[in-house]
């Protein structure tokens, strides 16, 4: 499947502004990998010529509001966060 076909079926219907980027979450507790992590995901988004939106968050309970809004297509979570 050819990128610009799968990316299209991610991004939902064409020429939609509010589709037309993918929309990313990462949540991390700790800020040393949170920064990681974000650093990575705009590096591999940059040399791709991927247009996304990257959101960083610091604790999953901001995530979940955000969510209402935001609607991420791809969550990068930590999995071992002691607030949860």
């Amino acid at each position: 499947m050819g990128e610009s076909l799968l990316l299209g079926r991610i991004y939902g219907k064409k020429g939609s502004h509010e589709d037309s980027v993918l929309r990313i979450a990462i949540c991390d507790d700790d800020k040393k990998d949170r920064d990681r992590v974000s650093s990575l995901v705009k590096e591999y988004l940059a040399a791709g010529k991927v247009a996304a939106q990257v959101k960083v968050f610091d604790h999953p309970d901001l995530l979940i509001e955000e969510c209402e809004t935001f609607r991420p297509h791809i969550f990068i979570l930590d999995i071992v966060m002691p607030m949860i």
